[in-house]
């Protein structure tokens, strides 16, 4: 990369920057849009692992854990004794609901006596995942245990306990959650929820209701009515039916789709002796569950289809980038391998990875026309057409 060096003295403007060092630039200011544009660009001058691993963690940050693992999958190849490169394609798998290939990240782990806690931490997120709930645990008390105190893994061990139905040890790690978090976000009062639920379990209706009343007013209307939904069911317990029924009143207003609320306010009406309100009430109940199984089955079948895709998208790009990297290490200055490498990514829509592979080609053979053919659709595809229509011109020289 051509990075002019300046005197130590002299102080370097933005449009002195190489792009490699505007790519950080905006990576440290936390415009990830920007900087994995900017690490893209890096990589059609050069490819190197530093590069691609952080226009991974970009992409991580921007919602969009399929391109990260892409990014993570070359860092790998370039760099693979880097131990952060595992942690981060860790995330991204489970990201993606693969816990299966987030532990065979994990096990080829480069660096087997420095495992730090986030390491046995996102071991126990696979896990938890995998719904193996007991050995989920160890991990993540074993990852606090190396200093892993973040709220996230309080809450997933928190959660973990409330699977296995130890609500005690739940109520304790949901509470730790959220005092380090606060309870003015989503992700705080989803803990505080929790822990109220917990108490519920445990048949400790006065504490739960004491945590719920602490729940700021202003939060999403799906949880709002849960909590409406958790205190009449408190209310419900401690003989104040009259409380519990507006509760749940409220609760259906909110979330009309949920036939567990009819279910409750049907065993309410019915304990108040308003017998034929709790028939309708159940009646509803019946219609709303049916209803909820239709579109379910719709939605499972369509979450299915995508996660197929997804998959096989990536055992795609492993397997088939794999085959060209190993070929290319035997012989790396062929410009037909990096022209076939090329056409793969183009398949992926990795239109910077194709634009580098096909510059690669180009190196070494100017006129390998399936490597121009490739990068001015690459281009193109970018929105840089004066740079597609370049390349279409010298495919007919």
């Amino acid at each position: 990369m051509n990075c002019k060096k300046k005197k130590s003295s002299e102080k370097k403007t933005f449009s002195d920057r190489c792009v490699l060092d505007k790519a950080f630039f905006f990576y440290n200011k936390k415009n990830y849009k920007e900087a994995e544009n900017f690490f893209a660009l890096a990589l059609e001058e050069e490819e190197n692992a530093e590069a691609y691993f952080f226009r991974g963690k970009s992409f991580l940050k921007l919602g969009k854990p399929l391109a990260a693992m892409g990014c993570f999958e070359n860092a790998k190849d370039l760099a693979p004794d880097n131990p952060d490169i595992y942690i981060e394609g860790t995330i991204a798998l489970l990201q993606l609901n693969f816990p299966e290939k987030a532990l065979a990240w994990l096990e080829s782990h480069p660096c087997n006596k420095t495992k730090t806690g986030k390491f046995f931490a996102l071991k126990g997120s696979a896990l938890l995942q995998k719904k193996d709930y007991r050995q989920a645990v160890g991990y993540f008390l074993y990852s606090i245990k190396k200093g892993e105190k973040s709220s996230y893994i309080l809450s997933e061990l928190a959660m973990t306990y409330f699977f296995l139905n130890e609500y005690k040890n739940a109520t304790k790690y949901f509470k730790l959650s959220y005092q380090k978090s606060g309870i003015h976000n989503i992700f705080g009062i989803s803990q505080l929820y929790y822990e109220a639920l917990s108490f519920k379990e445990l048949g400790k209706y006065k504490k739960a209701l004491m945590l719920l009343n602490k729940i700021p007013k202003i939060i999403d209307d799906e949880l709002f009515a849960k909590i409406l939904s958790l205190q009449s069911i408190c209310y419900f317990n401690l003989g104040k039916s009259d409380k519990a029924l507006f509760h749940i009143n409220a609760s259906i207003g909110i979330n009309p789709a949920n036939s567990n609320y009819y279910k409750i306010k049907s065993t309410i009406l019915n304990h108040l002796n308003l017998i034929e309100q709790s028939i309708l009430c159940e009646k509803k109940a019946i219609e709303v569950d049916d209803e909820n199984k239709r579109k379910e089955l719709q939605m499972k079948q369509i979450i299915e289809e995508q996660a197929n895709e997804l998959k096989n998208k990536i055992e795609y790009y492993e397997q088939r980038t794999s085959i060209y990297n190993e070929k290319l290490k035997e012989n790396p200055t062929s410009a037909t391998l990096y022209s076939q490498k090329a056409a793969v990514l183009m398949e992926l829509q990795q239109y910077h990875e194709t634009i580098s592979c096909c510059n690669n080609a180009l190196k070494f053979n100017p006129k390998e026309k399936n490597a121009l053919k490739d990068k001015s659709r690459a281009l193109f595809a970018l929105g840089r057409y004066k740079e597609a229509l370049n390349c279409i011109i010298k495919i007919e020289d």
